[in-house]
């Protein structure tokens, strides 16, 4: 058939395809009349022909007006063609969402306005659960602190999800996707980093998944972790790279506040045990005493200051001579005062080698010098709450004193090998049996230091100023020794007691209590017999009398003299053994020992 000449089947053939066909087609007038519509026109909005023709724009399309369908006309006489999307009215009055193609026509000197309408309610269906799906995905997203980007590697276009926006403290109108702008939100001591890890994974060479800061635009520092998938073309060249950014700052705040917890822990933990053993060690020594026992009032007075002080935190400087007791005032000071639930740590300073003593003090880390093979808590750090007790402080050598005196001015020191500065609360008690004001002057001990620790000097009195407590330590002594040894001695001979209060004691208590224990080991009964006595000076009314021997020789003398003003007579009420105050079997026998012979 001849298509070309047979124009009126063509005609037909076309009117046949527009009215039976799906297109939903409107024909208007300049003056927005409906003039014309196919059948699917009436079936879509529920009219008849005559019904639609009758009608304008305005009648079925809800968003125009008059003045819009000037303004429209206008512009699709210019453009000939116009997609746009609206709602048309049916004739029940509902809407429905559509896509209308328009076109200019002129044909035979007349104008027409050919609208072709396509239904999108599908569309718009599928659009509503695409936003909701959207929008759901925004929000979790939102919830995790987590956004989505794609990069197209050869465009070098970059979407960003919403909240990656977010992340970076920015807005998508006033920033732009793109490699440049994430790069200018990296943290500038990160940049480098990031590119290196984007290069490498560009070249396929390692995975991209890492971790680095991002800086706001307000200077806000947040902590994300970036994971993606890098597509490679058929000749292996990266075309695009879609990833993910997660905000992990509160996780790593977390982490970090965990970190800190562990090693505060790890140090507690470090400091316990570095109680313990130092517990241990003391538990080990031991203690003189189990209290201060004295009837003397110039040790009463001492004591008096004791209770003044120890409820301060002032430094005490203990002054005394060797074996006075200064530990022993030291731990009353301490057990009476707010720090007594922490420990007393002790550290002798004449008893430390010298390149060891800074070490026990401030503590090492591990390596810090030859032989440090682990981390070590320093006393002071040990001390931190509690208080210290230097004993024997002017042995202290002077390149530590300067140390120690920042310790007590600032509270602050750095452990060996580690410059870090370490803050402690700690009491500092001293003591020494030289005179520090000495010291200063023959420039051996440090005058600043010497001032800090003097704040509350005690001073203990020696044991010759107060032989009217040597009974009552030589009961003590005597009852604690026996006791330990197996033995039950109750008796100290009045000549003994009287040998015990002559004697100076140049080694003060220490030297009584070593005197006792070597007697209570020796004696064989209920009697304490001193067989060894020290060299060192009596004292007999006015006259003073200096041996130098044992006290078998002093023991021997009194027995001699005892016996004498007896008349030699050894039993009896008016014996020598009533005298000194044994049985007289008992004097039998140490006479015998000491070769003592009635003369003929």
């Amino acid at each position: 058939m001849d298509y070309e000449k047979d124009k009126d089947f063509l005609t037909k053939f076309c009117h046949s395809t527009v009215e039976q066909g799906a297109f939903v087609i409107f024909w208007l007038n300049p003056d927005g009349n409906i003039s014309r519509v196919n059948n699917p026109a009436c079936s879509f909005l529920g009219y008849s022909e005559r019904e639609l023709i009758a009608l304008t724009i305005n009648d079925i399309i809800s968003d125009f007006k008059k003045s819009d369908w000037i303004e429209f006309l206008a512009d699709l006489k210019e453009s000939r063609k116009k997609l746009f999307e609206s709602e048309m009215i049916k004739k029940d009055s509902s809407t429905i969402p559509v896509e209308i193609d328009a076109s200019y026509l002129e044909y035979e000197d007349d104008t027409f306005i050919c609208f072709f309408v396509h239904d999108i309610i599908d569309r718009r269906r599928v659009e509503r659960l695409l936003r909701k799906s959207e929008s759901n995905l925004a929000e979790a997203q939102r919830l995790a602190h987590l956004g989505s980007w794609d990069w197209n590697i050869e465009t070098n276009e970059l979407f960003w999800s919403d909240e990656i926006y977010r992340i970076f403290g920015l807005a998508p109108n006033e920033f732009g996707a793109t490699y440049e702008a994430f790069l200018s939100s990296v943290h500038p001591n990160d940049r480098e980093y990031v590119m290196k890890s984007v290069d490498e994974a560009l070249q396929g060479n390692k995975p991209y998944d890492i971790e680095h800061r991002v800086v706001q635009r307000k200077g806000d520092i947040r902590v994300v972790n970036e994971r993606a998938e890098v597509t490679f073309n058929s000749e292996g060249r990266a075309i695009r790279m879609i990833g993910t950014v997660q905000d992990i700052t509160e996780r790593k705040q977390a982490e970090e506040a965990l970190r800190n917890a562990l090693k505060e822990v790890q140090k507690l933990k470090s400091r316990l045990q570095a109680e313990n053993i130092y517990l241990q060690e003391e538990i080990k020594v031991g203690h003189n005493f189990d209290d201060i026992i004295s009837r003397n009032e110039k040790l009463k007075s001492m004591l008096r200051k004791v209770e003044q002080v120890a409820s301060t935190t002032a430094n005490v400087l203990i002054l005394g001579e060797t074996g006075t007791g200064k530990e022993l005032v030291a731990r009353a000071i301490h057990n009476i005062s707010d720090r007594r639930d922490r420990p007393l740590v002790k550290v002798n300073c004449a008893a430390l080698p010298a390149n060891l003593i800074e070490s026990e003090l401030f503590g090492h880390e591990k390596g810090a010098f030859t032989g440090a093979l682990s981390r070590k808590i320093g006393r002071f750090e040990l001390a931190n709450k509690g208080t210290i007790f230097l004993d024997e402080i002017a042995d202290l050598p002077l390149d530590l004193q300067s140390k120690l005196l920042r310790v007590l001015q600032e509270g602050e020191f750095e452990r060996l090998g580690n410059p870090a500065t370490i803050k402690v609360d700690v009491r500092v008690i001293a003591a020494t049996n030289r005179d520090l004001e000495k010291d200063v002057k023959n420039n051996s001990f440090r005058e600043d230091l010497y001032y800090r620790l003097n704040v509350f000097p005690i001073k203990i009195p020696p044991l010759r100023e107060r032989k009217d407590d040597i009974p009552l330590l030589a009961k003590y002594f005597t009852k604690k020794y026996s006791a330990k040894i197996g033995k039950k001695i109750e008796i100290i001979p009045t000549g003994v007691m009287e040998n015990l209060q002559a004697y100076d004691w140049p080694g003060n208590v220490r030297e009584l209590e070593n005197v006792i224990e070597r007697a209570a080991i020796l004696s064989n009964d209920e009697t304490l017999w001193v067989d060894e006595f020290p060299s060192g000076s009596f004292e007999k009314g006015d006259e003073t009398q200096v041996y130098s021997g044992s006290l078998e020789r002093v023991e021997k003398d009194h027995i001699l003299k005892i016996l004498k003003e007896c008349n030699w007579i050894i039993d009896g009420d008016r014996g020598a053994a009533r005298r000194l105050s044994i049985p007289a079997s008992t004097l039998r026998d140490r006479m015998k020992k000491l070769d003592i012979k009635r003369p003929k």
